[in-house]
């Protein structure tokens, strides 16, 4: 029965420490944080929701948007064997960092991988050839879908 209650407990704590979010820290300088956000939205982190308009643009801090960054970051990419250290200004930690209408993933979003309107996107806007939402297929043969209207239009 002892044995039971060891390996029972045992599973419990794995399973709670399995929950783990890289959060950069408080004591960094302002521009190192901001080397971390560009460093890990440059390098396939979310970072949507950091945007003004985004679930988790507020608060509008470094420091929380650099938690956000770095946290997608080490989520998205953590099975091909990154770390949450980002030159010392992140580390992970097991307490919750979310916020009311902001929730940090503890695994990959799509795993690792972007939709086609998001790659589309993100092309065009390191080229010169950005256009919004635009319709583009004479430029570049990709249709951006609209939803259809009630009238067809």
């Amino acid at each position: 029965m002892k044995a039971l209650l060891v390996t029972v407990l045992l599973l419990l704590s794995s399973t709670l420490a399995a929950s783990q979010w890289c959060v950069c820290r408080q004591d960094a300088s302002q521009a190192a944080l901001q080397k971390t956000i560009d460093y890990a939205c440059g390098s396939g982190a979310d970072c949507n929701s950091i945007h003004e308009t985004g679930a988790c643009y507020n608060p509008n801090t470094v420091a929380a948007h650099c938690s956000w960054a770095a946290n997608s970051y080490y989520q998205n990419n953590k099975a091909k064997g990154a770390t949450c250290d980002f030159t010392g200004t992140a580390a992970l930690t097991t307490s919750d960092p979310s916020s009311s209408g902001c929730s940090y993933p503890t695994g990959a979003r799509h795993h690792g991988r972007r939709n086609r309107r998001d790659l589309h996107r993100h092309r065009h806007r390191h080229s010169r050839r950005w256009h919004g939402d635009r319709h583009c297929r004479r430029n570049c043969g990709y249709r951006v879908r609209r939803p259809r209207t009630r009238h067809g239009r």
